[in-house]
């Protein structure tokens, strides 16, 4: 399966417990698009968000995904920023077959990063989940 492409054979691909390894910054770069994060997930396809683009950059590619999502289905709520937050750390844990990677628990190994929330460059911003793949490429604040 090369971009995703769905020829009927998502519900296959679910049952044998596949996971497809979306890279939005590289398909791209290649004039391609997954088709479509959506189906795959609706059809219970474990995706995840992986990025063998230079230099690697994941926020990034959630970005891109987002949005490149939304114009392959043609709706604004085709690809929820959560649901690439979710490939890009629960889906990646999952396809290793690893419980201990991907959530922030107890005996969970994990890296954190974070992003502030108060620059005017990000915007108005009700719920920061949307919003973060977004405004996290915003330059830092020196002080």
């Amino acid at each position: 399966m090369v971009h995703g492409e769905d020829r009927g054979d998502l519900a296959t691909l679910a049952a044998a417990d596949v996971s497809v390894i979306h890279c939005p910054q590289t398909s791209l770069r290649y004039g391609q698009v997954l088709h479509s994060f959506d189906a795959h997930r609706r059809a219970g396809v474990n995706l995840c968000l992986g990025t063998d683009s230079f230099p690697p950059d994941l926020i990034r590619g959630m970005d891109l995904g987002v949005h490149l999502a939304k114009v392959v289905d043609g709706r604004p709520d085709a690809a929820p920023a959560e649901r690439y937050v979710e490939a890009a750390t629960l889906g990646g844990a999952r396809a290793l077959g690893r419980t201990d990677l991907g959530r922030l628990e107890p005996g969970a190994q994990a890296d954190l990063v974070a992003f502030r929330l108060d620059d005017i460059r990000d915007g108005v911003q009700d719920d920061p989940r949307p919003a973060a793949p977004d405004g996290a490429g915003a330059p830092a604040d020196p002080r």
